[in-house]
């Protein structure tokens, strides 16, 4: 019998691997196996296909052979699961990246949705979820029992929360980045996000306040915005929002970021409309200002208030520069097949 511990990422699986270790190691005399994938395992059932041994194992994504093991009865599975938007910002911490790396360049959150679609769609596999496993620990250690099969004695779910509590494994992790700095490893490089101590699985960095609903002290109102539209309707369903309300305070301040957007192009467009009439060379001026004042913007306002002054001293000036730099006009058309146009892709970057 193999145990499955494929929780979410960051949704306290390890965790669950901690627990079910333990207790498969003490109670049935079973071991644990680490981090396998899904080939890894087809491996390890091919070379234990005679062990009677019982095996704990942790891994994330679905793969056939875990679906096979689990409907012929050879396999039982433990799965957690956390409000999503906690688990973007999780990751981008774990990985000392940005959000939008995380989810928008890699698609962290729609892996986590396939995943979960998977995992909670198999026999023989019980779902948690992380805010469970947080404010209720002794039940959940009790379930994962019962779900093994294990009797557990009076105050061992007790025993077994406080083992591998959030202060405890915390201290797991600070013990393992002194081993690791003292080995030489650069734990700053991002490289090195995954370290990890391979019997408790473990990595440096993996404990933060495990706060339950700090996203909202993190996300942006456009970051909102992304969320709701990858996941809204899953968290609906697993009951983390009762509809779509939670997303109006973002969409209120997107709404003025618009205004305020539309409110620049109209000044901009009364600008050009000022410099269309002088033709072209008029045109290039106002592109080599717009360059000058997002290069050296200190030198820019210095050149305004000049102009501006000289403007103010003659009788009939010409009209003051604008008091902010607006949206860079388009170029004279002799100058759009210039090699020095930068053609950068909107989703580069």
């Amino acid at each position: 019998m193999d145990i499955l511990c494929v929780g979410m990422y960051r949704a306290g699986s390890t965790w669950q691997y901690l627990v079910t270790s333990d207790l498969v190691e003490r109670h049935l005399g079973g071991r644990r196996l680490g981090f396998l994938d899904g080939e890894q395992f087809a491996a390890h059932e091919a070379s234990c296909a005679t062990d009677a041994v019982p095996h704990v194992l942790k891994s994330h994504d679905a793969h056939p052979r875990f679906a096979a093991a689990l409907a012929q009865g050879r396999a039982l599975a433990v799965y957690s699961y956390r409000d999503l938007r906690d688990v973007a910002f999780s990751l981008a911490h774990k990985y000392v990246t940005s959000f939008e790396e995380v989810v928008e360049r890699h698609g962290f959150l729609h892996v986590s949705l396939a995943n979960d679609a998977f995992w909670t769609a198999q026999p023989r596999t019980l779902c948690q979820s992380y805010e469970q496993l947080v404010t209720a620990p002794e039940a959940a250690v009790a379930a994962l029992a019962a779900h093994l099969g294990i009797a557990l004695a009076a105050g061992e779910a007790a025993m077994l929360a406080e083992r591998y509590s959030l202060a405890a494994n915390r201290s797991r992790t600070v013990e393992l980045s002194d081993r690791l700095r003292a080995q030489g490893l650069e734990l700053e490089d991002p490289a090195n996000a995954l370290a990890r101590d391979e019997h408790t699985q473990l990595h440096w960095n993996h404990i933060r306040a495990g706060r339950i609903g700090a996203w909202r002290e993190q996300a942006t109102p456009r970051q909102i915005a992304v969320l709701a539209a990858i996941c809204g309707p899953w968290l609906i369903a697993r009951g983390y929002e009762p509809d779509s309300g939670w997303i109006a305070p973002a969409l209120d301040l997107l709404r003025e970021e618009l205004a305020a957007t539309r409110l620049a192009l109209s000044r901009t467009e009364t600008e050009l409309a000022r410099l269309r009439p002088l033709g072209p060379a008029a045109l290039r001026v106002a592109w080599r200002c717009h360059e000058l004042a997002q290069r050296h913007p200190r030198l820019w306002a210095a050149l305004r208030r000049l102009l501006t002054r000289l403007r103010d001293t003659r009788p009939g000036g010409s009209p003051a520069l604008p008091a902010r730099p607006v949206p860079a006009p388009p170029r004279p058309a002799a100058d759009y097949s210039s090699s020095r146009v930068n053609a950068k892709s909107p989703t580069s970057g």
